[in-house]
Protein backbone atom coordinates (compact mmCIF):
# COMPACT_ATOMS: atom_id res chain seq x y z
CA UNK A 1 0.00 0.00 0.00
CA UNK A 2 2.67 2.19 0.88
CA UNK A 3 4.81 1.81 -2.41
CA UNK A 4 1.26 2.20 -4.35
CA UNK A 5 0.81 5.29 -2.58
CA UNK A 6 4.16 6.84 -3.12
CA UNK A 7 3.77 6.30 -6.67
CA UNK A 8 0.41 7.41 -7.13
CA UNK A 9 1.88 10.62 -5.28
CA UNK A 10 -1.06 10.05 -2.88
CA UNK A 11 -0.89 12.58 0.36
CA UNK A 12 -1.44 9.46 3.12
CA UNK A 13 2.19 7.76 1.37
CA UNK A 14 4.58 9.28 4.29
CA UNK A 15 2.43 7.90 6.90
CA UNK A 16 2.00 4.73 5.51
CA UNK A 17 5.22 4.01 4.80
CA UNK A 18 6.30 5.31 8.08
CA UNK A 19 3.57 2.76 9.58
CA UNK A 20 4.97 -0.06 7.55
CA UNK A 21 8.23 0.06 8.54
CA UNK A 22 7.74 0.28 12.05
CA UNK A 23 5.59 -2.87 11.63
CA UNK A 24 7.87 -4.32 9.38
CA UNK A 25 10.15 -4.19 11.53
CA UNK A 26 8.41 -5.69 15.01
CA UNK A 27 7.12 -8.04 12.78
CA UNK A 28 10.35 -9.73 12.06
CA UNK A 29 10.49 -8.67 8.69
CA UNK A 30 13.56 -6.19 8.58
CA UNK A 31 14.06 -6.67 4.36
CA UNK A 32 10.88 -5.34 3.79
CA UNK A 33 10.79 -2.52 6.23
CA UNK A 34 13.91 -1.43 4.68
CA UNK A 35 12.15 -1.12 1.23
CA UNK A 36 9.98 0.83 3.09
CA UNK A 37 12.88 3.18 4.04
CA UNK A 38 14.33 2.97 0.92
CA UNK A 39 10.97 4.94 -0.68
CA UNK A 40 10.51 7.30 2.27
CA UNK A 41 13.95 7.99 1.23
CA UNK A 42 13.27 8.50 -2.59
CA UNK A 43 10.00 10.59 -0.94
CA UNK A 44 12.00 12.77 0.72
CA UNK A 45 14.25 13.50 -2.18
CA UNK A 46 11.44 14.19 -4.64
CA UNK A 47 10.10 16.69 -1.92
CA UNK A 48 13.77 18.42 -1.88
CA UNK A 49 14.63 17.15 1.37
CA UNK A 50 18.22 15.88 1.24
CA UNK A 51 18.79 15.21 4.48
CA UNK A 52 15.47 13.69 5.19
CA UNK A 53 16.36 11.67 2.23
CA UNK A 54 19.64 10.83 3.77
CA UNK A 55 18.70 9.59 7.05
CA UNK A 56 16.32 7.12 5.43
CA UNK A 57 18.31 5.64 2.95
CA UNK A 58 20.97 5.50 6.07
CA UNK A 59 18.48 3.47 7.95
CA UNK A 60 17.43 1.30 5.22
CA UNK A 61 21.30 0.77 5.05
CA UNK A 62 21.83 -0.37 8.35
CA UNK A 63 19.21 -2.50 7.85
CA UNK A 64 20.41 -4.45 5.09
CA UNK A 65 23.76 -4.79 6.13
CA UNK A 66 23.57 -8.14 8.20
CA UNK A 67 20.99 -9.48 5.81
CA UNK A 68 21.57 -11.92 3.79
CA UNK A 69 21.45 -11.94 -0.43
CA UNK A 70 17.82 -11.27 -1.27
CA UNK A 71 15.44 -9.12 -3.68
CA UNK A 72 15.35 -6.87 -0.70
CA UNK A 73 18.64 -5.97 -0.51
CA UNK A 74 19.94 -5.43 -3.82
CA UNK A 75 16.81 -3.38 -4.40
CA UNK A 76 17.56 -1.41 -1.21
CA UNK A 77 21.12 -1.09 -2.83
CA UNK A 78 20.70 -0.42 -6.19
CA UNK A 79 18.60 2.26 -4.74
CA UNK A 80 21.36 3.99 -1.95
CA UNK A 81 23.72 3.57 -4.89
CA UNK A 82 21.39 5.67 -7.63
CA UNK A 83 20.57 8.78 -4.62
CA UNK A 84 24.29 8.79 -4.07
CA UNK A 85 25.08 9.37 -8.09
CA UNK A 86 22.32 11.93 -7.75
CA UNK A 87 23.97 13.51 -4.93
CA UNK A 88 27.61 13.76 -6.51
CA UNK A 89 28.59 11.08 -4.43
CA UNK A 90 30.05 8.88 -7.06
CA UNK A 91 32.90 6.59 -5.05
CA UNK A 92 29.89 5.58 -3.10
CA UNK A 93 27.76 4.90 -5.50
CA UNK A 94 29.94 3.07 -7.54
CA UNK A 95 30.78 0.64 -4.53
CA UNK A 96 27.19 0.10 -3.49
CA UNK A 97 26.14 0.11 -7.17
CA UNK A 98 28.27 -2.89 -7.95
CA UNK A 99 27.65 -4.74 -4.65
CA UNK A 100 23.66 -4.36 -5.33
CA UNK A 101 24.52 -5.79 -8.98
CA UNK A 102 26.82 -8.61 -7.68
CA UNK A 103 23.71 -9.42 -5.53
CA UNK A 104 21.14 -9.11 -8.68
CA UNK A 105 22.96 -10.86 -11.16
CA UNK A 106 23.70 -14.01 -8.20
CA UNK A 107 19.44 -13.86 -7.76
CA UNK A 108 18.88 -14.03 -11.03
CA UNK A 109 16.90 -10.15 -10.99
CA UNK A 110 17.03 -8.78 -14.22
CA UNK A 111 15.15 -5.43 -13.79
CA UNK A 112 17.38 -4.88 -10.71
CA UNK A 113 20.12 -6.20 -12.42
CA UNK A 114 19.58 -3.43 -15.36
CA UNK A 115 18.83 -0.67 -12.62
CA UNK A 116 21.71 -1.41 -10.82
CA UNK A 117 24.19 -1.28 -14.39
CA UNK A 118 21.99 2.18 -14.67
CA UNK A 119 23.22 3.37 -11.13
CA UNK A 120 26.86 2.67 -12.05
CA UNK A 121 27.59 3.91 -15.21
CA UNK A 122 25.79 6.99 -13.97
CA UNK A 123 28.25 7.44 -11.25
CA UNK A 124 31.33 6.16 -13.39
CA UNK A 125 30.92 8.70 -16.02
CA UNK A 126 29.84 11.93 -13.48
CA UNK A 127 33.71 10.09 -11.98
CA UNK A 128 34.97 10.77 -15.74
CA UNK A 129 35.12 7.20 -16.66
CA UNK A 130 33.50 6.70 -20.25
CA UNK A 131 33.14 3.13 -19.49
CA UNK A 132 30.05 3.71 -17.45
CA UNK A 133 28.74 4.54 -21.23
CA UNK A 134 28.78 0.78 -21.77
CA UNK A 135 27.40 0.06 -17.99
CA UNK A 136 24.31 2.34 -19.69
CA UNK A 137 24.03 1.17 -22.48
CA UNK A 138 23.62 -2.68 -21.07
CA UNK A 139 21.14 -1.17 -18.79
CA UNK A 140 19.15 0.07 -21.75
CA UNK A 141 19.40 -3.67 -23.38
CA UNK A 142 18.24 -5.70 -19.62
CA UNK A 143 15.10 -3.46 -19.64
CA UNK A 144 13.99 -3.33 -22.58
CA UNK A 145 14.58 -6.85 -22.75
CA UNK A 146 12.20 -7.48 -19.60
CA UNK A 147 10.39 -4.96 -21.00
CA UNK A 148 11.15 -2.94 -17.66
CA UNK A 149 9.98 1.18 -17.01
CA UNK A 150 13.37 1.30 -16.19
CA UNK A 151 14.66 1.56 -19.74
CA UNK A 152 13.34 5.29 -19.96
CA UNK A 153 15.21 6.42 -16.98
CA UNK A 154 18.40 4.02 -18.06
CA UNK A 155 17.73 5.73 -21.56
CA UNK A 156 17.58 9.19 -20.11
CA UNK A 157 20.58 8.73 -18.18
CA UNK A 158 22.61 7.57 -21.44
CA UNK A 159 21.68 10.37 -22.87
CA UNK A 160 22.63 12.66 -20.23
CA UNK A 161 25.82 11.00 -20.12
CA UNK A 162 26.42 11.48 -23.78
CA UNK A 163 25.68 15.18 -24.09
CA UNK A 164 27.74 16.06 -20.48
CA UNK A 165 30.59 14.49 -23.07
CA UNK A 166 29.41 16.76 -25.24
CA UNK A 167 28.07 14.26 -28.09
CA UNK A 168 24.62 15.13 -28.70
CA UNK A 169 24.36 13.82 -32.00
CA UNK A 170 24.29 10.35 -29.48
CA UNK A 171 22.34 12.34 -26.81
CA UNK A 172 19.19 13.18 -28.69
CA UNK A 173 17.80 9.86 -29.70
CA UNK A 174 18.50 8.31 -26.40
CA UNK A 175 16.02 11.37 -24.94
CA UNK A 176 13.96 10.51 -28.13
CA UNK A 177 13.42 6.89 -26.69
CA UNK A 178 13.01 7.57 -23.43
Amino acid sequence: LGRARHLAGHEGAQATLEEASKTLLAGGRPDRAAEAETLLGELWWHRGARDRADIHLARARAVVDDLPASPAKAYVLSQIARYRALAGDSGEAIQVGLEALELAKSLGLDELHGHALNNVGIAKVLEGDTGGIADLERSVEIALAVRSPEAARALNNLGASWANLGDFRKAAPCFAEA
